[in-house]
């Protein structure tokens, strides 16, 4: 990371911090810079992206790292411990490198009428090919299942507003979370809570999330699903949150409850037109460099080909499959002053018949060379980690027996408990079934099962 970026960074989200820490922190960081000038090792990443000499300036650089550790901590209400923004996982080189996920650049952009105007915009950090631009996420509410203590039920529940209290607790459940989501957004991103909105893919209720700058970050969405809760974080939001948001992530949703990675952007890009020209990257298409499991993938264009004005831009692959390539002239289509020439590469994974591991958070630059076989040829990287998304054949049916086994699992503590406070397991039962007959879509049943139910003749 530029030592202008670390530098915003530090100033934006620890604002307590006095200068002169942060003046030290930045000397130290520019004396291995100094320190490490002779290094060469290149490692494959175009234009200034050198890989540090591992036997010089390691003074700077132990002292550097125990000034970051003490700077840059996560809460220990939360998860506990100290969270570097460093580890020595990185993509295989000639040397094993420092990890760091996500920088940051300063673009000039004719955004307000003709007047240059300065956006933070994402970019990959040193050494590495790929960041996050767009992920979602979701979890169950039961994550925060030790706060669920403190409600309570106004009403006496009775079998006639059964329902309705049930509903109020469940409404009080979520609010529950959003109050405990308002911690966990700052600790990890740096974000606020916002406005309230309509719901969203699915969920009843959404609220949106925010930074000082006023900067559209995502939204929480809550309230259905399966009781779960899906947090999803714009491109603005990757750029504007806190340094080391990825690591403090990864390690939340390893401790959540049923957490699931939904979507994930994966972006790559070249400022100069250098190496990813948008005629060369078409031309790869020719080659079969897009190819997966021997097939083509779709390919359409947009834009003007022809002048060569406003930006072209390349798809790759169906908007609603698993993974869904756009390679686009980006400085040109925002009609950038620092890079006109700026080509930008962006792979969006979706779960559906895929599993999208948690390590893409960490991992971004091996799932991204890993997504075509032309792309570790691109950035001369042969030796990268295998890391691949897995493709899941799901059940189209469940048995009986087996959604009986799952019902007890999920819900078989509430049906004991509901079964001895009615005192009467039919008055129970009728009370948390639907008020409408219909057969559950996956639930595999014969007609025989159907005649013993009473439900056809």
């Amino acid at each position: 990371m530029a030592v202008r970026g670390l530098r915003i960074l530090f100033v934006r989200k620890y604002n307590k911090v006095i200068n002169s820490q942060i003046n030290e922190v930045t000397k130290l960081y520019a004396n291995i810079q100094n320190t490490q000038a002779t290094a060469t090792a290149e490692c494959g990443v175009p234009r200034t992206h050198i890989a540090p000499s591992v036997d010089v300036g390691q003074a700077h650089q132990v002292k550097f790292d125990q000034e970051m550790k003490n700077l840059w901590t996560f809460p220990p209400t939360l998860m506990g411990g100290v969270v570097s923004p460093y580890s020595n996982t990185g993509l295989k080189c000639d040397e094993e490198l420092m990890r760091d996920w996500q920088s940051m650049n300063e673009v000039a952009l004719y955004t307000d009428g003709n007047k240059p105007v300065l956006v933070l915009v994402s970019q990959a950090a040193d050494y590495e090919v790929a960041f996050i631009d767009q992920l979602s996420f979701t979890f169950s509410r039961q994550t925060f299942e030790h706060l669920f203590s403190n409600i309570e039920i106004k009403e006496i529940i009775t079998p006639e507003n059964f329902n309705d209290c049930m509903s109020q607790l469940s409404h009080e459940i979520d609010n529950t979370c959003i109050d405990a989501l308002k911690t966990v957004m700052d600790d990890i991103f740096g974000f606020s809570l916002g406005s309230n909105g309509n719901g969203r893919n699915g969920y009843k209720k959404s609220v949106n999330l925010t930074v000082e700058n006023g900067a559209n970050c995502g939204f929480i969405a809550i309230g259905g699903n399966s009781e779960t809760i899906n947090i999803a974080i714009t491109g603005q939001g990757c750029a504007n949150a806190s340094y080391g948001w990825q690591e403090r992530l990864y390690t939340f949703l390893k401790s959540a409850k049923r957490a699931k990675l939904t979507r994930i952007d994966l972006a790559n890009d070249d400022y100069y037109g250098d190496y990813m020209s948008i005629e060369y990257m078409d031309s790869l298409y020719d080659m079969g460099g897009f190819y997966s499991f021997g097939r083509p993938p779709k390919h359409a264009i947009q834009g003007d080909w022809k002048n060569l004005v406003d930006g072209r831009t390349i798809y790759i692959g169906s908007r609603g499959s698993a993974k869904y390539c756009r390679i686009y002239e980006k400085g040109k289509q925002l009609k950038s002053v620092d890079y006109p020439d700026w080509v930008r590469c962006e792979v969006e994974f979706h779960s559906g018949d895929v599993v999208l591991p948690l390590d893409m958070i960490l991992k971004t630059s091996e799932y991204f060379l890993n997504a075509y076989p032309c792309f570790k040829d691109l950035f001369d990287r042969p030796e990268c980690e295998q890391c691949k998304v897995q493709y899941i054949k799901r059940a189209s049916k469940i048995a009986i027996d087996t959604a009986l086994t799952t019902l007890k699992h999920q819900f078989g503590k509430y049906i004991g408990f509901f079964e001895l406070w009615f005192d009467d397991s039919k008055i129970a039962l009728k009370a948390m079934s639907s008020d409408v007959f219909q057969v559950p879509k996956r639930l595999l049943v014969t007609q025989t099962d159907l005649q013993k139910i009473g439900a056809v003749a």
